[in-house]
């Protein structure tokens, strides 16, 4: 089950969820009134311990999600991470993904939303706009999952990966929301 989460611009407040579950289909959920009710909806999705979450920069989603007293449990698959284990020196957005695993062009944020002074939010989109641009990132990540699962065990990095940078990704977005205490008065004895 792919998901993406899609923010509001310099703001932690999501303008929609989108979800994929089979390869060329995705679904959108806009949120346009009500954000906080409808994204407790999907609680339940989120918290499961037996539903496969697969996503892109999931750090930054766990602490958005957190944000609402939302978690994010059970097993994920981290697309981005997964792809810098795999070729650490390529890029790793989703539109060059798309394009090198998949030969397909994806629409990039910047043709759809602009940029600089004439940057758009994506709610000042239509819903069909919306839910295309949306769901094509969530259909990407659901394609290239058991491509880069099949790279990681081609290469002997599913340890390296599910051991360590996947709960990685938990803790450190922990310690990026809450900070960490420094004994102060013990380094300087250093």
């Amino acid at each position: 089950f792919s998901f993406i989460t899609k923010t509001v611009q310099f703001d932690a407040q999501i303008s929609g969820l989108s979800f994929s579950y089979e390869n060329n289909k995705g679904y959108f959920v806009p949120f346009t009134e009500n954000q906080e009710n409808i994204l407790h909806f999907f609680k339940p999705f989120f918290e499961s311990e037996t539903i496969l979450k697969i996503g892109s920069n999931l750090k930054s989603i766990i602490k958005l999600l957190k944000s609402y007293q939302i978690e994010l449990n059970g097993t994920y698959f981290d697309i981005t991470l997964a792809h810098y284990l795999i070729n650490a020196d390529g890029r790793h957005d989703n539109d060059r993904l798309a394009h090198k695993y998949l030969n397909r062009i994806l629409k990039s944020e910047e043709s759809v939303l602009g940029k600089g002074k004439s940057l758009k939010d994506l709610g000042s989109l239509t819903l069909k706009e919306q839910a295309d641009f949306a769901t094509q990132e969530a259909d990407v990540n659901f394609q290239l999952w058991p491509i880069f699962k099949n790279l990681l065990k081609k290469n002997n990095l599913e340890n390296l990966f599910y051991d360590i940078e996947i709960k990685l990704l938990k803790v450190l977005s922990k310690m990026e929301l809450e900070g960490v205490n420094l004994d102060v008065k013990f380094l300087k004895t250093l």
